[in-house]
């Protein structure tokens, strides 16, 4: 079982060092960012969860966010840093900005990721050791309160939305939030003619509690292309 994380989120940077960047929730970095008003602003949306679910839509560039989804976590620093957590299972109750971890019991069967940040030189393989909670080869950890697990790829491809690019591979493993939840998911690397800032979305799908032969069955799921297709075409993050 995954421990609980710390609901600070950042990012570290190197150039033969770490710099701790501090783009995280935390009420005294967070008010330099924005201003004591704007972080006010930001809490009261961050804790009303029609507010939530409407940010979240914005910052993933979509009129309305899909069927069944609500906005679990949002923040955002134009150009600098996002990230966005969708879920389809009951909003969560956040009274304070230490609420922010992702509980497993906030997931139906689905999970939505997507993390933008100011990096043109990621790779793919760089990404993935970002979504497990490690370095990269240029000394860039993100931190967001969740890691991956992957233990066995099932499918890869690549398909555009205008005017976005994806990238995708797909994996059965897990997700670690305060507990381990298996399932099937697919990591998404968005690239946008207008910049080169690193956009990476996951979709994950939790097996069911009983198994049965329908889940070996990736029709519909985080590996089925023209689902995932369908899916990353309610979001248009190429629009900042």
């Amino acid at each position: 079982m995954a421990q609980k994380q710390s609901t600070q989120w950042w990012i570290t940077g190197g150039c033969g060092c770490c710099l701790l960047l501090a783009l995280l929730i935390g009420a005294v970095v967070a008010a330099g960012f924005f201003g004591v008003s704007s972080f006010k602003d930001y809490l009261t949306d961050l804790k009303d969860p029609v507010s939530r679910s409407a940010r979240t839509a914005e910052i993933l560039g979509a009129s309305r966010l899909p069927e069944g989804y609500v906005g679990q976590v949002f923040f955002s620093i134009p150009w600098v840093f996002d990230v966005v957590i969708l879920s389809d299972g009951e909003p969560m109750a956040i009274a304070e900005e230490d609420d922010v971890n992702l509980d497993a019991a906030a997931v139906g069967e689905h999970v939505f990721i997507y993390f933008k940040l100011r990096s043109k030189d990621m790779d793919d393989e760089d990404v993935d050791h970002m979504l497990r909670g490690e370095h990269t080869s240029g000394g860039t950890r993100v931190d967001v309160g969740i890691e991956l697990d992957p233990e066995e790829e099932i499918g890869r491809g690549a398909f555009e939305l205008e005017p976005q690019r994806l990238r995708w591979v797909a994996h059965r493993g897990e997700i670690e939030l305060d507990d381990d939840l298996a399932g099937i998911y697919s990591r998404v690397i968005i690239d946008c003619p207008t910049d080169e800032l690193t956009r990476v979305a996951v979709w994950f799908q939790r097996d069911p509690e009983e198994p049965s032969e329908a889940a070996a069955d990736l029709a519909g799921s985080p590996a089925d292309e023209a689902a995932l297709r369908t899916f990353m075409g309610h979001f248009n993050v190429c629009v900042d």
